[in-house]
C-alpha cells in the first residue's frame, strides 16, 4: 500500500501547477508539472521544455496590472483555433492555454478568462 500511496503522491505533484518566473521568453519546464503559472509584466514567447509524447497541461497567464503585452507561441507551438485565438490583454486580464504534445507538434487552445 506504501507504494501505491507514493506514486499516487508523485502524479499529484507532477499536476500540481508550479509557479514560473516571468522572462521573454517564458518557459515552463515539463519534467516537473505539466501545469503552469506566470504573471506577465512584459511581451513575451511561450516555449515547453521536457516534453514526452502525450504529455498535456494547462499554463494560466495573468497580467499585471499594466497589460498591453503581447504574447507569442514557440515554434513547436499550433492553434487549434486555425489562428482564430486571441491573447486578452487588458490589465489584470486572465488568459488560459490548454496544450497538448504529439512527439513532434504542442497543440493549444487560447481561452480569454477575465
Amino acid at each position: 500500500m506504501a507504494g501505491f500511496q507514493n506514486n499516487y503522491r508523485a502524479i499529484l505533484d507532477f499536476l500540481r501547477p508550479q509557479d514560473v518566473t516571468f522572462g521573454n521568453p517564458l518557459t515552463c519546464d515539463c519534467s516537473e508539472s505539466v501545469n503552469h503559472i506566470a504573471t506577465l509584466s512584459g511581451n513575451t514567447t511561450v516555449n515547453l521544455t521536457s516534453l514526452t509524447a502525450g504529455m498535456s497541461g494547462v499554463i494560466t497567464l495573468t497580467n499585471n496590472g499594466v497589460g498591453g503585452y503581447t504574447l507569442g507561441f514557440g515554434a513547436a507551438f499550433t492553434s487549434l483555433q486555425n489562428g482564430s485565438d486571441t491573447y486578452d490583454n487588458t490589465a489584470a486580464a486572465v488568459n488560459i492555454i490548454e496544450w497538448s504534445y504529439d512527439g513532434t507538434d504542442v497543440y493549444y487552445r487560447l481561452i480569454n478568462i477575465l
